[in-house]
């Protein structure tokens, strides 16, 4: 199925009036297919006045979730582990303190009851800069007790991918940095997406708009590589990745995960776990709408960021969408946005 550029016109409307308007500071629109890029569009302008290009650099923050879960299943699909099994098999130190019974499954799909605190004391200031680094971050993290169960719930879990960093880190002897450039970002030719930005690549990144609690702590945040939501990235990188989880995960010269493997990661995991209406339902890392009400196209998957970036994969429509934006704290619907994009989609 292949769209011309003038079916997206509705969308660039509706963006371009955001930034018009002063709710999002600026924006770039990306959309591709199982081919590639489709088009990108870029709105609005950087901190000094210049006008923001389509090969910007955002921090994509919890884009990022699904791009190492993406990097941990191809462990499942080597048999270096599989999601039914403890954590503590391979990090003997994370089963105290009640944690013996979380399973890798539950750290992908936010099912394990972690105690967020040690992140969000580092957000409120309590804790020094050095707390967000891996080690320290992490060592903090197996020394807590579980807030409920694990799979007895559903609960948004930043402290989980730090867990599963370790994770990559104790069976493969790589960082997840290091893991995740070599088995997803290199192969895609995914060449501006990193947990840090180059002294080259620094005139494309975009600054972001956020509350002075947030801005306080920016710098320190971004140094940390948070599994959870470090990434930057380009319209243009993720959407190399959208053409290849359009091909089952196949991409020119190989596969990012196989076909099986892609399926059962987008099949809904916790549907049965909280079926509240409009609640999220997550896969293996990746979000799904499957209880939105709002939504005119529920059979998609993809990953929204803190500052306001979405990643999404429409499968059946064969077509990737990307927004990179810059504003914490905007109150534009991305319900709304999904649903103008899937308008311009011809049937």
């Amino acid at each position: 199925m292949t769209y011309e550029r003038s079916d997206f016109s509705n969308l660039y409307r509706f963006i371009e009036q955001a930034v018009r308007s002063g709710e999002l500071p600026s924006a770039v629109v990306g959309i591709g297919d199982r081919n590639g890029i489709l088009d990108r569009k870029a709105f609005g302008a950087r901190a000094d006045g210049t006008p923001v290009g389509e090969d910007a650099i955002y921090p994509v923050f919890s884009v990022t979730k699904p791009i190492v879960g993406l990097a941990v299943m191809r462990l499942w699909e080597r048999g270096v582990i599989h999601p039914g099994q403890a954590v503590a098999q391979h990090l003997p130190e994370f089963g105290e303190n009640g944690k013996q019974g979380i399973k890798i499954w539950h750290l992908l799909t936010h099912t394990a009851g972690l105690d967020q605190s040690p992140i969000d004391r580092w957000f409120e200031g309590e804790l020094p800069d050095e707390a967000l680094g891996h080690s320290a971050l992490y060592e903090a993290i197996a020394s807590t007790a579980p807030k409920f169960p694990p799979g007895t719930a559903v609960a948004y879990d930043n402290a989980a991918f730090t867990v599963l960093a370790e994770l990559i880190r104790r069976v493969t002897g790589q960082d997840c940095e290091t893991y995740l450039r070599e088995q997803i970002l290199s192969p895609l030719g995914m060449r501006d997406t990193g947990f840090e930005v180059s002294a080259e690549q620094a005139g494309r990144l975009i600054s972001v708009l956020a509350p002075e609690a947030y801005k306080a702590r920016e710098e320190a945040y971004l140094k940390a590589k948070l599994p959870s939501g470090g990434l930057f990235s380009t319209a243009g990188d993720l959407l190399r990745l959208g053409r290849a989880l359009l091909n089952e995960g196949r991409y020119d010269g190989g596969s990012i995960v196989h076909p099986a493997t892609l399926r059962e990661m987008i099949r809904p995991q916790t549907a049965a776990i909280d079926s509240e209406p409009d609640k999220a339902v997550f896969g293996l890392t990746w979000r799904l709408h499957v209880h939105n009400r709002g939504i005119i196209n529920r059979d998609l998957y993809g990953h929204n960021g803190m500052g306001g970036c979405m990643f999404w994969i429409y499968p059946k429509q064969g077509v990737s969408f990307v927004l990179l934006t810059n504003f914490i704290g905007s109150r534009l619907d991305k319900v709304h946005i999904h649903n103008v994009f899937a308008s311009c989609l011809k049937e």
